[in-house]
């Protein structure tokens, strides 16, 4: 592969994203036919995105009394309903391969002496299924898969750039505009692949830092005529560290709830999650402990720094010793230190709160990754469908890996059959209106969204969300022309954060009742009878329209 930039390009195929699911779907790519695979990604390569923070994959492997029904069961179950069974359908049956043939290129799951994989049960699935490669599942599968590219002459990747616009011809995707840091790019492609993640940049410092997670995806394909949907059901990590702020943010710590059978706790020293789940307890689903930590904070029960108490002190220390040998090897994650920020699991309750970690919603497609726009495909976070209301635990990466290379292999046959269709059109007078303010537009949608479209909303805030997204919205196309690469990069970002900020919005004040991952103190209360269905946001002449979809 080769970093080199150009005014103009073209490519059999083209994938906007470079995490798990864009490598993934570029090696379909390439392997099924393509002649030539562009990715782009706007950050440094094998940086960023959430893949490299994976911990695991799920996936039934041979051997146990689990099978590819239950793991759709389990999944349609965990989406509240709101699922598309042929998604699921065609995740579960695939999940298993797709994450062997990783094996192949390098990613070696952890197994037992005598060879067999190891897996984990999780919440929400009924069967143990998460395969790992020690702390660092999804940093071993993008390393594997980015190795593997480096040796196809027909991939190209191209890193520091923003894709802002595809181009449409009649219907169908031919293309896109970007821009590095210093020039504006045309693409000219037979078929494109999103793979872009999530909107995590969108709620600022109460998400997993992933700053280059901004929705990108999601604006691009609303503004080509795609469906958007599901974009309500925002997924919280339920206890990531908020205390000491040297470590705040740090997922990894939540292990302990699975690894060592850790408490939640409140102020009052109540193990509290007996009262939202008595079944489960602190073993509930994600929508289930974030929800129930919010509404302890909310209520006057939280902890001096924003959280709750999440302790191991009661764990024997088998478990705790095998936690810290795994998690922590020579005393590190990476490059936090619990001992040298003074933190000892074994004495020390640790102060937990939810942040943003996840999106259900996205582009929506069928079984085959398609979306609704000819010639344009989607995979991983960016994708709508799978999940519904909820995601269950660890199905994120394998479904990077499932729809990654369905996308890839589906564009590569799509491009085949429509090579060279494009009109080769050139943009070299192409330019935006930068707004003078667009980092200030930008901050302000991430308070927006983090203080009105959080965990736990209500209609008030809603509506003051959306009509002040809108003004911001249309203040971002305000101001004066420019074609420079940098101007062009900023008003792309800020135009895109409005735009997905309001879609998420008017999903959420749509749906009137409470399932899942969204949850509305003025309907709190799922309500199978009328809400059974699935929000979609369209765009029409740049206003946002909001569809349902009943789940037949």
């Amino acid at each position: 592969m080769t970093n080199n930039h150009a005014e103009s390009l073209t490519a059999n195929v083209l994938v906007v994203g470079a995490g798990a699911a864009g490598l993934r779907a570029a090696l379909a790519a390439i392997e099924s036919g393509a002649s030539s695979v562009l990715i782009l990604t706007n950050r440094p390569a094998k940086r960023g995105g959430a893949s490299p923070s994976s911990v695991g994959a799920c996936a039934v492997v041979e051997g146990s009394d689990d099978s590819p029904a239950e793991h759709a069961n389990d999944t349609l179950r965990g989406g509240y309903g709101l699922s598309d069974r042929k998604v699921v359908e065609q995740f579960a049956s695939q999940a298993a391969i797709r994450l062997l043939e990783l094996e192949e290129l390098g990613v070696n799951f952890d197994r037992t002496p005598d060879g067999k994989l190891i897996s984990r049960q999780l919440p929400g699935h009924r069967h143990p299924r998460s395969l790992t490669v020690g702390m660092r599942t999804g940093e071993a599968i993008v390393d594997a898969l980015y190795q593997s590219l480096c040796g196809h002459p027909g991939v190209k990747l191209i890193d520091n750039v923003i894709v802002g616009e595809l181009i449409v011809n009649d219907g169908v995707v031919v293309g896109a505009i970007a821009a590095s840091q210093t020039a504006l790019i045309t693409i000219f492609a037979d078929a494109v692949v999103l793979a872009t993640g999530g909107v995590h940049a969108n709620y600022g410092s109460v998400s997993f830092p992933a700053p280059d997670l901004n929705g990108d995806g999601l604006a691009l394909a609303i503004a080509a005529g795609a469906k958007l949907v599901d974009l309500e059901f925002v997924q919280y990590f339920p206890t990531a560290l908020v205390w000491p702020p040297q470590l705040a943010g740090g997922i990894w710590i939540g292990e302990l709830r699975y690894r060592c059978a850790a408490w939640l706790i409140n102020s009052k020293g109540e193990r509290f999650m007996e009262r939202y789940d008595q079944e489960h307890i602190e073993l509930a689903t994600r929508d289930v402990v974030s929800r129930a930590i919010a509404l302890e904070i909310a209520e006057g029960r939280g902890t001096p720094h924003g959280g709750v108490w999440l302790s191991a002190i009661h764990s024997d220390e088998e478990s705790i010793q095998s936690f810290l040998n795994e998690s922590f090897p020579g005393g590190t994650f990476k490059t936090d230190d619990l001992i040298t920020n003074g933190l000892d699991i074994r004495k020390d309750a640790l102060e937990v709160a939810p942040i943003v970690h996840f999106h259900m919603g996205g582009v929506m497609i069928n079984e085959n990754a398609e979306t609704s726009v000819s010639g344009l495909f989607a995979a991983g976070e960016v994708a709508g469908g799978l999940h519904g209301a909820n995601r269950i635990e660890n199905n994120a990466l394998s479904e990077t890996q499932v729809f990654g290379a369905i996308a890839g292999e589906r564009a590569a046959a799509f491009a085949s059959l429509h090579e060279k269709r494009n009109q080769r059109r050139t943009f070299r007078n192409y330019e935006v209106c930068v707004p003078s303010n667009p980092a200030q537009i930008t901050s302000r949608v991430q308070q927006i969204m983090g203080e009105d479209v959080g965990l736990l909303r209500h209609e008030s805030g809603l509506t003051r969300a959306i009509a002040e997204l809108r003004e911001l919205r249309k203040e971002s196309s305000l101001g004066k022309a420019s074609r420079a690469a940098q101007d062009v990069r900023a008003a792309w970002r800020s135009r895109n954060a409005t735009l997905v900020g309001e879609a998420v919005a008017i999903a959420a004040n749509a749906r009137q009742e409470s399932r899942g991952a969204h949850y509305r103190l003025d309907y709190p209360d799922q309500n199978e009878r009328d809400w059974l269905a699935r929000v979609v946001i369209t765009q029409s002449n740049d206003e946002l329209v909001v569809s349902e979809e009943r789940i037949a």
